[in-house]
């Protein structure tokens, strides 16, 4: 089985097999992908026009691929989604050569990705997605140190593509940073200069288990499931190690000795079903993940599905449409600017746009500090930790938290990164 480690590595199509024939259901062929949904409300949009802008940023991980293949690092400043016009845009420090001639590069590696000219922006940026990356990474590990004994906290080493920026939140007043807090941020001032952004944080991160939303066969991403706390199960797949059948999910979802059996119920009754132990969870500075198991694949006949639900518009966030057997067909890095959905057993579907990567916070209700997040604005609340975030049948990651004191500012782990951590890859129809 091929490992899945970075933009460039291959991606494996797989199906998931119950009692040795794969497990289908029949698509309705007239759903919209919520993804679409939201951007028609969004914008003003047909569907057809929706649809070919989501088309796009399907493509931006294969343009992404070619563009890091061709351009020198020093030169490349990353790819993202227009948030104005949802064409993906790629940024380039142009030093070395002319923009027009970065352009001409680029609309040809577009075009040899299947993406239309139309969909294609180049812009020029002051510092390369490789330093961006690095500054990231340092303020993170500043951050994780200071953070220790505080009772305010900073939030570092998110990072934007977009903007060109790295962000650092400090707590607003009346929290007083500590001293440690107070040489960091004048530290990533002096060091980072203008590609440090310094704002204000929203408020306190937490992790967002909870302690009805069922379905009946087949298992799927967007149910609730219970161990010791009830969370939302993310994506259906399989072990890279022995081809196993699990379910991954937050791994703060999954604080329990390994071998813990994990439960869910049909939408018909109240009777605890077993799902299968829980085998692996991380919670740090590397991500959150978890993965469980899947013994009893012959009562839960499980599929690489989604269960999606319909949700008016809330916060300003444009609301979704239903699907119930939602497919996966494939996984993919996330970009700044792309647009996600949410499902989660307590908030339901939400989608948003992706504002910062490789974010790292500290979740005050759990009292440990997690890295490499994905920062979103689709909304969430408790329970809805370990749900699937995915567009365009694509998996973008797992849901992990949010801040206490606005519910459309989340964090999500990517689901390549969880995929590395559990030695495991998503599954597809």
């Amino acid at each position: 089985m091929l490992r899945r480690t970075g933009a460039a590595a291959a991606f494996v199509v797989l199906v998931v097999l119950v009692g040795g024939t794969p497990a289908r259901a029949d698509e309705p062929a007239d759903l919209i992908d919520p993804a679409v949904a939201a951007l028609m409300v969004e914008r003003g949009l047909s569907t057809a026009e929706a649809s070919r802008r989501i088309g796009w940023q399907g493509r931006s991980a294969d343009l992404a691929d070619a563009v890091e293949a061709t351009i020198s690092p020093d030169q490349y400043g990353g790819v993202w989604i227009g948030t104005d016009d949802d064409r993906v845009t790629v940024g380039v420090l142009t030093a070395a050569a002319p923009l027009d001639a970065f352009r001409s590069t680029v609309t040809g590696l577009a075009a040899n990705v299947g993406l239309e000219s139309a969909g294609v922006n180049v812009v020029p940026v002051q510092h390369s997605l490789t330093k961006l990356v690095e500054a990231s990474d340092w303020l993170a590990d500043r951050v994780t140190v200071a953070n220790e004994g505080a009772t305010a906290y900073l939030t570092a080493g998110g990072y934007t593509t977009a903007g060109n920026v790295v962000r650092l939140g400090v707590p607003s007043a009346p929290a007083v940073l500590t001293p440690a807090q107070q040489a960091v941020v004048s530290e990533a001032q002096q060091r980072l200069g203008g590609m440090l952004n310094v704002h204000a944080a929203a408020g306190d991160a937490q992790a967002q288990a909870c302690s009805a939303h069922y379905c009946d066969v087949p298992l799927r991403g967007g149910v609730r499931f219970d161990g010791t706390v009830g969370c939302t199960l993310g994506f259906i797949g399989r072990s890279r190690a022995n081809g196993r059948l699990y379910a991954i999910t937050a791994g703060h979802c999954l604080r329990v000795p390994n071998g813990t059996q994990t439960t869910s119920r049909f939408a018909s009754g109240p009777t605890n079903h077993i799902i299968g132990p829980a085998r692996n969870s991380l919670l740090d500075r590397r991500g959150d993940a978890g993965i469980i198991e899947i013994t009893n694949y012959t009562g839960w006949k499980p599929q690489a599905r989604v269960y999606v639900t319909a949700s008016p518009a809330w916060a300003g966030v444009p609301g979704t449409v239903r699907n119930e057997l939602y497919p996966i067909r494939g996984d993919s890095l996330s970009r700044v600017g792309l647009r996600v959905c949410k499902r989660g057993y307590t908030a339901g579907t939400s989608c948003g746009r992706v504002t910062e990567l490789n974010a790292t916070v500290y979740y005050t209700n759990l009292r440990v500090t997690v890295g490499g997040l994905a920062v979103a604005n689709y909304c969430a609340r408790p329970g809805d930790s370990g749900g699937p975030v995915f567009a365009g049948s694509t998996a973008f990651g797992i849901h992990s938290g949010g801040s206490n004191s606005n519910e459309c500012l989340t964090y999500y782990q990517g689901i390549r990164g969880a995929e590395n951590l559990m030695n495991f890859n998503v599954s597809s129809v």
